[in-house]
């Protein structure tokens, strides 16, 4: 996401909202989950509202998490 959030301009920082949709979500996923957004953002998950989403597929079989945001440039 960090590249993205580059593409645009945007840093960790202009992240307002992720929503992070999950196949199979369980809440014992949520620890190794936000673990893995930490290392994608160097060590600091973003301070931002966040949504969990427990779906039963995504666009492709093999993906299993998908991490939506959006930032806000000011």
């Amino acid at each position: 996401m960090t590249a993205a959030l580059e593409a645009a301009g945007a840093t960790p920082d202009d992240l307002i909202k992720n929503t992070i949709h999950v196949v199979g979500h369980k809440p014992e996923l949520i620890g190794p989950i936000f673990a893995a957004g930490q290392r994608a953002f160097d060590g600091t998950w973003p301070v931002s509202a966040s949504t969990f989403l427990g779906v039963q597929t995504l666009g492709m079989p093999e993906w299993l998490i998908e991490v939506d945001g959006f930032a806000v440039l000011r």
